[in-house]
């Protein structure tokens, strides 16, 4: 594992307030971030109609990645996985992330989001 200690980058997190599992996604995707090297570039929204502004705003902070907590995942991952895919992005999601076209889907615990960012870094370095 030590060939990925350092992986830096950036993890763009879309976060939404009104949400209660965001602080728990926040939390575990830094210990994931810190643990491998990487900073996060977090945007709040709360409506759908509100998403593709926060998704624009992590291309335009030129994230790496963007992460999508639970509740976009299950919500929003279409539209989350259109957006993406227009700038050349990778999107690490919880559950059925996966099915619409993320690059990974894991399962609620630590070691999945690890595991999730190594992938993106594998897979999709610059």
């Amino acid at each position: 594992m030590d060939q990925f200690e350092a992986l830096g980058g950036e993890v763009g997190f879309l976060s939404d307030p009104t949400e209660p599992l965001s602080p728990g996604d926040r939390t575990k995707l830094t210990r994931a971030a810190t643990a491998f090297g990487m900073t996060i570039v977090e945007v709040e929204f709360s409506s759908e109609s509100e998403l593709d502004s926060a998704v624009a705003k992590l291309v335009g902070q030129r994230v790496d990645v963007i992460y999508a907590g639970a509740t976009i995942a299950a919500n929003m991952r279409g539209r989350l996985i259109e957006l993406a895919n227009r700038s050349r992005l990778p999107v690490v999601g919880a559950g059925l992330m996966f099915e619409a076209g993320g690059l990974f889907a894991y399962t609620a615990f630590i070691g999945g989001v690890a595991a999730g960012l190594v992938a993106v870094r594998l897979v999709h370095a610059r």
